[in-house]
């Protein structure tokens, strides 16, 4: 099992026939991994975690881009993530990763539309390459 903390600062958007939706986010996040699969250099593992995001969502109408008055929320929430990844081992130093979570944001507001949900949610999809700084070499 592995335990970590992950730091993400990113803008979204979104947009309907009349309206056009703008955030920006920074979230803080502990998470656990759980190994559920490894054969050769391949693994296959399941994250679960609980963070905290801190946003500003705005939103415009298409027409004019004027802003939409008494919907356009900042605020901080609480939220939970859970999801599943997959590694490879390339070589003695390099890693691929694929992952992809679910994030559950317990704030309506998120992402500027409130509907009386009490929470939002979102995907966060990545690939990408680890390296070893330093590594114990296998007897």
């Amino acid at each position: 099992m592995l335990f970590g903390v992950s730091y993400m600062n990113s803008e979204i958007e979104g947009s309907n026939d009349i309206e056009i939706w703008n955030g920006e986010f920074t979230e803080f996040n502990l998470f656990a991994e759980l190994e559920i699969f490894e054969k050769n250099d391949f693994e296959v593992y399941a994250k679960g975690g609980l963070g905290s995001v801190n946003f500003d969502a705005f939103r415009n109408l298409v027409f004019d881009g004027g802003q939409v008055p008494l919907n356009s929320y900042s605020g901080t929430s609480s939220k939970i993530l859970y999801g599943a990844g997959a590694t490879y081992q390339i070589s003695t130093r390099f890693k691929l990763n694929l992952e992809i979570t679910r994030n559950i944001v317990n704030h309506d507001g998120f992402e500027g539309w409130d509907y009386g949900s009490g929470e939002d949610r979102f995907l966060y999809q990545s690939i990408g390459i680890s390296y070893y700084i330093q590594r114990k070499e296998s007897e």
